[in-house]
């Protein structure tokens, strides 16, 4: 239902398919678009936090790493891509 809230359509077309021209608009590979979004993930939050968070423990650095950037990055990852 979270899919249908953020107007997700199954079968809608993306410009890279609808205005396909072989310069600006191309395909990507899967490989490619997980990449893209593994690394704005993996920005400096989630490598700066945990060191931070280490001061006080090993377990603000587990729950900075499980809550934050799984959860947390993971929710804003996936609506910023279809907002």
């Amino acid at each position: 239902m979270a899919g249908q809230d953020l107007g997700i359509d199954p079968n809608a077309k993306t410009p890279a398919y609808e205005l396909e021209d072989g310069v600006d608009y191309e395909p990507a590979d899967t490989n490619v678009v997980f990449g893209h979004q593994f690394a704005s993930i993996a920005g400096a939050g989630p490598i700066n936090g945990p060191i931070q968070a280490a001061v006080f423990s090993w377990v603000p650095v587990l729950l900075w790493i499980l809550i934050g950037g799984v959860f947390f990055g993971a929710v804003q990852d996936f609506v910023s891509m279809y907002r």
